[in-house]
């Protein structure tokens, strides 16, 4: 705890030091090009975390580092290293006549802003007037990705800004979901979760948080102890996320190994090995510094309400369909789940209508995505004379990708952005383990889990979906008309 404290001792300072000009000194000038790089960085963590929940061969592992490969490490070190060396080529030119120097003194003077707050809100508003977001309208863990970029911290003052990112996505959990978990029926959320005590901490850290809330009238009514017990939920769930995250790209940047503890219990919950890897203080212990007397829990308690006052303001000058505060998905991401066996996939799309017609579907498809039926290369469906089904769904559904499974002829179809697509095997398997591509065996075919989660599930996850195609047509004569499907 007292670590802690001089830690966000040297934050204080940081805050003076680093004090943001005034708004009128912030002119709306070029992107400054490390921004894309920083945030290909980031994103490209987030991906490689997110395709790996759920999974670990590893038990003796401590962290998601094992499950790193040499090829992403690779990838990863030539992006943070290419960030380091373009932007320490241009700050060190000549500022007068160097637009990216110039464009970085201001992003610092943004991002500083933003992270420790400031006091007036005119200042707030001015901040949004010149295009830059406020921090809980950012994704923290890009933030901080974007701090290691444009600051080029040293491991000591990283490992404090990780710190102070790490409360800021737990406040902003807890402003997000206070008012969900507040209006819920718990009472079906909790089916299955073991009923689990929260510490006193954590409850005065809300109660504390709610106080500086103004958005709800009713926002200062405490919670009861299931509501409590499911806001931690929900902010564990955040916090191992962002940790997760954080210790991969504290690798990448710094080289530092997290693979070779002496002390780490191997049974304990991810998020309590993550914070011992990491040297960070617990969940609980955050929380009891932040409802402690002391200067650094004073600081702490000033930025902690400027974010709140920001979020704020945030919420009253927007209406709920523009909501811009907003959390990524926490939980593991799958597809939909399939049938065991192939027969109950047939028989459901013979009870759905077309939604044009109300006749059978034609040449059902369903999508991986969401578990939609409908027609997919049928006239009574198309568009614009050469927009079939599957088409107009990825547009509403995946974007520029798509997975289908077409059921007539029990076969997946790739598809990606105009004019792009491919046929696959479908994960359905005989007794002797071989599909059936168009059913011409009329065998019956059941689930092969294991080959749906590598086939498919990986490859949308790691987005493999137009390699997958692009090998694919490689060796095909490809007449196109893919949009028709």
């Amino acid at each position: 705890m007292a670590e802690l404290v001089k830690a966000y001792h040297r934050v204080d300072e940081s805050i003076r030091a680093n004090r943001l000009c005034s708004p009128a000194q912030i002119d709306d000038g070029t992107v400054n090009p490390v921004s894309p790089l920083s945030r290909a960085l980031g994103l490209s963590v987030s991906a490689f975390e997110i395709a790996r929940r759920g999974q670990g061969d590893d038990v003796s592992a401590t962290s998601l580092l094992a499950e790193l490969s040499e090829q992403n490490l690779t990838h990863l070190r030539i992006l943070s290293e290419t960030i380091e060396s373009f932007l320490a080529v241009n700050v060190l030119r000549n500022p007068s006549t160097n637009p990216v120097a110039r464009e970085t003194v201001k992003k610092r003077d943004i991002m500083t802003a933003q992270l420790f707050g400031v006091e007036s809100e005119i200042a707030m508003i001015k901040l949004k007037d010149f295009g830059s977001n406020l921090l809980f309208q950012e994704d923290i863990f890009l933030f901080f990705a974007d701090w290691l970029a444009f600051m080029a911290p040293g491991v000591a003052e990283a490992s404090d800004i990780l710190q102070l990112c790490y409360w800021a996505e737990v406040v902003k959990a807890v402003f997000v979901y206070k008012k969900v978990v507040k209006n819920a029926s718990l009472e079906s959320l909790m089916q299955g979760t073991a009923a689990t005590s929260t510490s006193n901490s954590f409850k005065l850290a809300v109660s504390g948080m709610a106080m500086e809330d103004t958005r709800d009238p009713y926002a200062r009514v405490p919670l009861s102890d299931s509501q409590l017990m499911m806001l931690r939920l929900v902010v564990d769930k955040y916090a191992l996320a962002f940790l997760r995250k954080s210790i991969v790209l504290m690798h990448i940047r710094y080289g530092l190994d997290f693979e070779c503890p002496y002390n780490i219990d191997t049974d304990a919950p991810e998020l309590s090995r993550l914070a011992a890897l990491l040297h960070m203080p617990s969940l609980d212990e955050v929380c009891g510094l932040y409802t402690t007397t002391g200067t650094g829990s004073d600081n702490l308690r000033r930025i902690t309400k400027r974010w709140i006052s920001q979020a704020n303001m945030i919420t009253e000058h927007e209406s709920a369909h523009s909501y811009s505060i907003k959390m990524p998905h926490p939980a593991i991401f799958e597809l939909v789940g399939l049938p065991k066996n192939y027969d109950t996939l047939t028989e459901e799309a013979i009870k759905r209508r077309c939604p044009t017609t109300g006749k059978e579907v034609t040449d059902p498809a369903v999508c991986l995505f969401c578990g939609d039926i409908f027609c997919s290369q049928a006239v009574c469906c198309m568009k614009e004379k050469n927009q079939g089904g599957c088409y107009q769904h990825m547009q509403k559904c995946g974007g520029k990708v798509g997975i289908f499974i077409n059921i007539r002829k029990c076969m997946v179809l790739f598809m990606h952005g105009p004019g792009n697509g491919s046929y696959a095997h479908a994960p359905y398997l005989d007794k002797h383990g071989e599909p059936d591509p168009t059913l011409r065996r009329h065998h019956q075919l059941f689930l092969n889990q294991k080959r749906y989660d590598k086939l498919y599930r990986e490859a949308w996850l790691n987005h493999m979906i137009p390699t997958v195609i692009s090998r694919k047509l490689e060796s095909d004569i490809n007449p196109g008309g893919w949009e028709t499907l």
